[in-house]
């Protein structure tokens, strides 16, 4: 499949994670769960506190949320091929 091979060539997913991505059951589109993954992951990192206060965790949302202009175009094109795959 097209997109599994582009996620995971750019780096955006380890072997592992699209494993366990490609085997999760729903009926809808799954191009969020990378993204409640992420965030999951900053919380948890809040409450043991390696990062260690909430304007970081903020800003660190807020790129999960709103990514830098030079990151978007490859975004994009994987979250495109997602939706068509």
């Amino acid at each position: 499949m097209l997109c599994r091979c582009i996620q995971f060539h750019l780096g955006m997913m380890t072997q592992n994670e699209l494993e366990i991505f490609e085997n999760i059951k729903t009926s809808s589109n799954k191009y969020y769960i990378p993204l409640v993954w992420a965030t999951t992951l900053l919380s948890r990192a809040r409450k043991e506190n390696r990062i260690t206060n909430d304007y970081a965790l903020k800003d660190l949302l807020q790129v999960i949320h709103d990514p830098p202009p030079h990151c978007v175009p490859k975004t994009r094109i994987v979250y495109n091929l997602s939706a068509i795959a």
